[in-house]
């Protein structure tokens, strides 16, 4: 699943890297399933950006964020 994410995200990391002129871009794949399942490598890939150990926060982020893309969906459908 992490190399698929990487992969998706080649084009936008090009962009970046020629628009904001960045010598290094890193595409950092953040996946986080239901009933709390995260990958195995999660902790390596967010020390690569230096994020803490936190991982309920990020689950609850990406809770939210679906939950408000599902009402969104949803009431477009009404």
């Amino acid at each position: 699943m992490e190399k698929e994410k990487i992969e998706k995200y080649q084009d936008l990391k090009r962009e970046i890297t020629r628009v904001w002129k960045c010598v290094e871009v890193v595409v950092v794949p953040v996946i986080s399933g239901a009933l709390e399942t995260l990958p195995k490598g999660l902790r390596t890939w967010l020390n690569v950006i230096d994020m803490g150990e936190d991982l309920g926060l990020l689950q609850r982020a990406c809770i939210l964020g679906s939950a408000r893309i599902t009402r969104r969906v949803v009431g477009m459908q009404s």
